[in-house]
């Protein structure tokens, strides 16, 4: 760390919650596996996250709340009939969600909850500086003057993530003020993996202790709101952590659960009256979800142990008087005339479903987890595992904690008590320590896009092309990585020399591909354009016969493109952009 870092803060910016933490360097020292971590108020209960979701003022560029403080202030703004300026963004992180060659840009726009848009790159920006001013205000209680220079900040990503994607939440988080040389951008299962390496046994539920002896190897469950990641990791020396498989995983995580309830408030009320509850009274579409949320949460740590019990859900008058005027019926014959009626009550506008009914909202989910970490154990590739660690939000719920460990009978289930904060704690160790992360396995094969000289017979004719140095191939893929390979952390990989094609540029261009497939041949097949790399080109003379050796470093979740310069013997880092409005 640079002589004015004084501390690591770390951000966990969620699907659905959202929290930060922090140590001194002192402090880590002494406890690394104890930093600060925020409290965030919700009626009379404290949580150490809160709601990802943000009010934006009238003008578009100022918070006017974010968390709990924003779907409260959202509430009363729409029962005082002022809500119609305001923009209400919630659970926006998964619009990042993108698979390889998904479109992802500066230009990508958000819709609000009444489907008003506004650029995403701002509604990032805005929540990232909001959690770094509320942390900033904490710390200035105890130390005045700390700004954030003084902070080296990590923001965590889910391991599925492209390229552009985590570079996406870099510029946003540069938007809200961090010096890019000072903010680190973390894997959340890998920081969360690394946290629990320091777990005793009364910090895991059901106190099942879980040792890390070197050479373990054990599956990571990353059970968060938008995504479920798997991944599997090795215990090096000195608390270190090494990738054995690339991370899998997909999009069902906890809001799917909110997804199965909204369909279930379809088929019961009808999908004119549900399409009006959400837009027209949003407010109270919200507070719905809000109480959903709260009962998930409390059956989260398993319904007072019970195998039956009820859960009851509040809805507001609006849903009864549209009812009545546009169907000439109330909820209660609503109810009893549906396909839940075995499972369902009402009683004076409150819904009343049964254990099995609430429980079927976790089941798709819940099975896809399990199906993904079936496929992970019989990968031949991964060896011996030892255990499965559980981590994050949606792994507090006692029905995929009770799901894992009888689908696998025969391994160590490990969930530390605080797995919603396991990854922002994990991300403060890996601030300190960012080598703590050792090695890791490819996703995607990388390289750029070249013209190699064209030789009949080997090279298609349709792709020769003549230039004023003769005839050359075009879109040949020049690999530099390939899928699966393992890469050291830091560590720069086989480098390719390249010569600039003009010789009136002062600067040379690179287009960056990923392809899924080990061998890939040409750019425009198997392969996807993630980004562009300009090397600036000191001292031009013109000289078409220099030469650029240009090497990947994998020294994060980041890709770094460094260039060695023939011509001046320089070594520097390229300037790379992964979300150019036009990459192809």
């Amino acid at each position: 760390m640079s002589d004015d870092v004084l501390l690591v803060g770390a951000i966990d910016f969620g699907t659905t919650y959202s929290g930060w933490a922090y140590s001194y360097s002192k402090d880590f020292e002494i406890d690394p596996a104890n930093p600060y971590v925020q409290n965030w108020k919700c009626g009379k209960t404290s949580f150490q996250k809160t709601a990802t979701c943000v009010l934006v003022n009238p003008d578009g560029k100022t918070v006017e709340a974010f968390g709990f403080e924003a779907e409260d202030r959202y509430i009363d703004l729409v029962a005082e009939g002022e809500h119609e300026d305001y923009y209400f963004f919630k659970r926006f992180k998964m619009a990042l969600n993108k698979k390889l060659g998904e479109k992802l840009d500066r230009e990508l726009a958000l819709e609000d909850v009444r489907q008003r848009q506004l650029p995403a790159l701002d509604i990032f920006a805005m929540s990232i500086k909001y959690l770094l001013d509320d942390m900033l205000k904490v710390l200035n209680r105890k130390e005045r003057g700390i700004t954030l220079n003084n902070i080296l900040v990590v923001l965590t990503v889910p391991a599925l993530w492209t390229d552009p994607a985590k570079h996406f939440m870099r510029e946003a988080a540069i938007k809200a003020g961090c010096d890019s040389k000072k903010l680190i951008i973390a894997l959340e299962p890998e920081v969360a993996s690394i946290y629990c390496q320091f777990l005793d046994e009364d910090e895991t539920v059901d106190e099942q202790f879980l040792q890390f002896p070197v050479g373990m190897r054990y599956l990571v469950v990353d059970a968060g709101g938008g995504t479920v990641d798997i991944a599997i990791h090795g215990v090096e020396e000195d608390f270190h952590v090494k990738e054995v498989a690339s991370a899998v995983g997909g999009d069902w995580g906890s809001t799917m659960i909110d997804d199965a309830f909204e369909h279930f408030l379809k088929e019961l009320l009808g999908e004119d009256i549900y399409n009006e509850l959400k837009g027209e009274h949003s407010g109270d579409f919200l507070t719905i979800m809000r109480d959903f949320e709260n009962e998930k949460l409390i059956n989260n740590a398993g319904h007072q142990t019970k195998k039956d019990y009820q859960i009851d859900i509040q809805l507001p008058m609006s849903v009864a008087n549209m009812l009545t005027e546009k169907l000439q019926t109330t909820l209660f014959k609503r109810a009893k005339e549906s396909a839940f009626a075995k499972n369902l009550t009402v009683f004076k506008n409150r819904l009343v479903m049964t254990s099995e009914l609430f429980e079927s909202f976790y089941e798709e989910p819940v099975k896809q987890t399990i199906s993904l970490i079936d496929q992970t154990f019989s990968n031949g590739k991964v060896g011996k595992l030892k255990a499965i660690l559980m981590v994050g939000g949606f792994s507090q719920s006692k029905f995929l904690q009770n799901a894992v460990k009888a689908a696998f009978p025969k391994q160590h289930v490990v969930v530390p008590i605080e797995s919603s904060v396991s990854i922002v704690k994990g991300a403060v160790v890996y601030g300190h320590h960012p080598m703590s992360i050792s090695e890791r396995i490819l996703k995607y094969t990388y390289g750029v896009e070249v013209m190699k000289k064209f030789k009949p017979g080997v090279h298609p004719v349709k792709r020769m092309v003549e230039t004023e140095t003769g005839k050359y191939c075009k879109n040949v893929f020049s690999k530099h990585v390939e899928k699966d390979q393992l890469v050291k952390v830091g560590e720069a990989q086989i480098d390719q020399r390249y010569t600039p094609s003009d010789s009136q540029k002062t600067s040379a261009h690179l287009k960056l591909f990923a392809s899924s497939v080990k061998n890939p041949k040409y750019t425009d097949e198997l392969s996807t354009c993630i980004g562009k790399v300009t090397i600036d080109l000191d001292d031009h003379d013109g000289d078409l016969t220099r030469g650029l050796w240009v090497s990947f470093i994998f020294s994060g979740p980041e890709i770094v493109v460094e260039v060695f310069d023939e011509k001046t013997e320089k070594v520097r880092q390229a300037k790379t952009d992964f979300l150019g409005p036009s990459l192809i």
